[in-house]
Protein backbone atom coordinates (compact mmCIF):
# COMPACT_ATOMS: atom_id res chain seq x y z
CA UNK A 1 0.00 0.00 0.00
CA UNK A 2 1.25 3.70 -0.68
CA UNK A 3 2.04 5.14 2.33
CA UNK A 4 1.98 8.85 0.82
CA UNK A 5 -1.63 8.29 -0.17
CA UNK A 6 -2.50 6.69 2.88
CA UNK A 7 -1.14 10.16 4.99
CA UNK A 8 -3.44 11.68 2.76
CA UNK A 9 -6.49 10.13 3.04
CA UNK A 10 -9.30 10.51 5.29
CA UNK A 11 -7.89 7.00 7.28
CA UNK A 12 -4.00 8.07 7.13
CA UNK A 13 -5.48 11.68 8.68
CA UNK A 14 -7.09 10.06 11.90
CA UNK A 15 -3.53 9.46 13.27
CA UNK A 16 -3.49 12.55 15.81
CA UNK A 17 -0.31 10.98 17.94
CA UNK A 18 1.89 14.18 18.64
CA UNK A 19 4.51 11.86 18.70
CA UNK A 20 4.03 10.07 14.88
CA UNK A 21 6.50 11.68 12.80
CA UNK A 22 5.34 10.88 9.09
CA UNK A 23 8.09 11.82 7.46
CA UNK A 24 10.26 9.36 8.98
CA UNK A 25 7.45 6.83 8.52
CA UNK A 26 7.51 8.39 4.42
CA UNK A 27 11.47 8.03 4.53
CA UNK A 28 12.05 4.95 5.90
CA UNK A 29 11.50 1.56 3.06
CA UNK A 30 11.60 -1.04 5.40
CA UNK A 31 8.92 0.21 7.85
CA UNK A 32 5.57 -1.45 5.65
CA UNK A 33 1.88 -0.67 5.35
CA UNK A 34 -0.84 -3.59 4.52
CA UNK A 35 -4.56 -3.71 5.29
CA UNK A 36 -5.48 -6.56 7.29
CA UNK A 37 -8.15 -8.42 9.02
CA UNK A 38 -7.88 -8.80 12.80
CA UNK A 39 -9.31 -11.62 14.98
CA UNK A 40 -10.90 -9.38 17.96
CA UNK A 41 -8.90 -11.86 20.50
CA UNK A 42 -5.58 -9.96 19.07
CA UNK A 43 -6.96 -6.69 20.49
CA UNK A 44 -6.30 -7.69 24.34
CA UNK A 45 -2.35 -7.51 23.27
CA UNK A 46 -2.69 -4.26 22.18
CA UNK A 47 -1.30 -1.14 24.06
CA UNK A 48 -3.22 2.46 23.60
CA UNK A 49 -1.18 6.13 24.36
CA UNK A 50 -2.64 5.90 27.44
CA UNK A 51 0.38 5.72 30.11
CA UNK A 52 0.41 5.06 34.06
CA UNK A 53 2.53 5.01 37.15
CA UNK A 54 2.78 1.96 39.40
CA UNK A 55 2.49 3.94 42.61
CA UNK A 56 1.64 1.50 45.89
CA UNK A 57 -1.09 -0.72 44.24
CA UNK A 58 -2.57 2.28 42.43
CA UNK A 59 -2.16 3.37 38.98
CA UNK A 60 -1.82 7.10 38.40
CA UNK A 61 -2.48 8.25 35.19
CA UNK A 62 -0.27 10.30 33.10
CA UNK A 63 -0.18 12.17 30.10
CA UNK A 64 2.72 11.64 27.27
CA UNK A 65 5.69 14.38 27.98
CA UNK A 66 5.24 13.11 31.53
CA UNK A 67 5.63 9.17 30.66
CA UNK A 68 8.44 9.68 28.14
CA UNK A 69 9.84 11.51 31.12
CA UNK A 70 9.40 8.58 33.67
CA UNK A 71 11.21 5.86 32.58
CA UNK A 72 9.16 3.79 35.26
CA UNK A 73 5.83 4.61 33.21
CA UNK A 74 4.00 2.05 31.12
CA UNK A 75 1.68 1.76 28.31
CA UNK A 76 -1.66 0.41 29.10
CA UNK A 77 -2.64 -2.61 26.99
CA UNK A 78 -6.49 -3.34 26.18
CA UNK A 79 -6.75 -6.49 28.27
CA UNK A 80 -5.41 -4.04 31.29
CA UNK A 81 -8.40 -1.62 31.40
CA UNK A 82 -10.39 -2.83 33.91
CA UNK A 83 -7.59 -2.15 36.84
CA UNK A 84 -7.18 1.36 35.58
CA UNK A 85 -9.81 4.40 37.02
CA UNK A 86 -9.76 5.65 33.30
CA UNK A 87 -10.94 9.28 32.83
CA UNK A 88 -14.90 9.62 33.30
CA UNK A 89 -14.59 10.76 29.56
CA UNK A 90 -12.66 8.15 28.20
CA UNK A 91 -14.79 5.49 30.29
CA UNK A 92 -18.27 6.87 28.75
CA UNK A 93 -17.13 6.65 24.99
CA UNK A 94 -15.86 3.03 25.61
CA UNK A 95 -19.17 2.49 26.86
CA UNK A 96 -21.55 4.31 24.37
CA UNK A 97 -18.94 2.47 21.93
CA UNK A 98 -19.91 -0.81 23.89
CA UNK A 99 -23.55 -0.51 23.19
CA UNK A 100 -22.95 0.22 19.37
CA UNK A 101 -21.15 -2.89 18.65
CA UNK A 102 -22.89 -5.29 20.81
CA UNK A 103 -24.81 -6.70 17.94
CA UNK A 104 -21.35 -7.36 16.60
CA UNK A 105 -21.20 -4.75 14.08
CA UNK A 106 -17.39 -3.97 13.03
CA UNK A 107 -15.99 -0.36 13.07
CA UNK A 108 -17.29 1.95 10.36
CA UNK A 109 -13.54 2.77 10.15
CA UNK A 110 -10.55 0.36 9.90
CA UNK A 111 -8.33 0.29 13.39
CA UNK A 112 -4.90 1.64 12.64
CA UNK A 113 -2.07 -0.44 14.32
CA UNK A 114 2.09 0.14 14.83
CA UNK A 115 3.82 -3.51 15.47
CA UNK A 116 7.39 -3.24 16.15
CA UNK A 117 8.73 -6.69 14.54
CA UNK A 118 11.93 -6.78 17.14
CA UNK A 119 9.92 -6.23 20.41
CA UNK A 120 6.84 -7.87 18.90
CA UNK A 121 4.75 -5.14 20.52
CA UNK A 122 1.96 -3.39 18.98
CA UNK A 123 0.44 0.05 19.42
CA UNK A 124 -2.80 1.34 18.39
CA UNK A 125 -2.48 4.53 16.80
CA UNK A 126 -6.28 5.08 15.62
CA UNK A 127 -9.48 3.32 17.59
CA UNK A 128 -8.79 3.45 21.18
CA UNK A 129 -11.47 3.47 22.15
CA UNK A 130 -13.43 1.29 20.02
CA UNK A 131 -10.39 -1.43 20.56
CA UNK A 132 -11.73 -1.32 23.91
CA UNK A 133 -15.25 -1.58 23.39
CA UNK A 134 -14.85 -4.33 20.87
CA UNK A 135 -12.66 -6.66 23.36
CA UNK A 136 -14.68 -6.16 26.55
CA UNK A 137 -17.62 -6.92 24.09
CA UNK A 138 -15.90 -10.31 23.25
CA UNK A 139 -15.31 -10.97 26.84
CA UNK A 140 -18.84 -10.75 27.28
CA UNK A 141 -19.69 -13.45 24.45
CA UNK A 142 -20.31 -11.03 21.35
CA UNK A 143 -18.91 -12.78 18.53
CA UNK A 144 -17.28 -10.96 15.84
CA UNK A 145 -16.01 -11.37 12.19
CA UNK A 146 -12.69 -9.90 10.82
CA UNK A 147 -11.95 -6.58 12.13
CA UNK A 148 -10.32 -4.11 9.82
CA UNK A 149 -7.26 -2.66 10.43
CA UNK A 150 -4.13 -0.90 8.67
CA UNK A 151 -1.08 -2.08 9.93
CA UNK A 152 2.28 -0.58 10.45
CA UNK A 153 5.31 -2.91 10.49
CA UNK A 154 9.13 -2.21 10.83
CA UNK A 155 11.73 -2.77 13.72
CA UNK A 156 12.92 0.31 15.67
CA UNK A 157 9.05 1.90 15.47
CA UNK A 158 10.62 4.17 18.66
CA UNK A 159 12.50 6.61 15.79
CA UNK A 160 9.03 7.29 13.77
CA UNK A 161 6.65 6.97 16.41
CA UNK A 162 7.65 8.22 20.13
CA UNK A 163 4.97 6.41 22.16
CA UNK A 164 6.70 2.95 21.16
CA UNK A 165 10.03 4.23 23.77
CA UNK A 166 7.04 3.86 26.21
CA UNK A 167 5.23 0.79 25.06
CA UNK A 168 8.68 -0.93 24.65
CA UNK A 169 9.55 -0.29 28.05
CA UNK A 170 7.13 -3.46 29.49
Amino acid sequence: MDKKAFLSSDDGKRIKLGAFHPEVFLARGDVELTKVSLDVRLLGDAYRPWYYLANGGRHQLMEYVAARANADARSMRVSQLEIYNLHPERQSRIERYMGEHRGGQLPRAPLILAEDIETHRTLILDGNHTASALYRNHLAGVEYGPIPAYLIRGFRLDAMLGDMVIVNRG
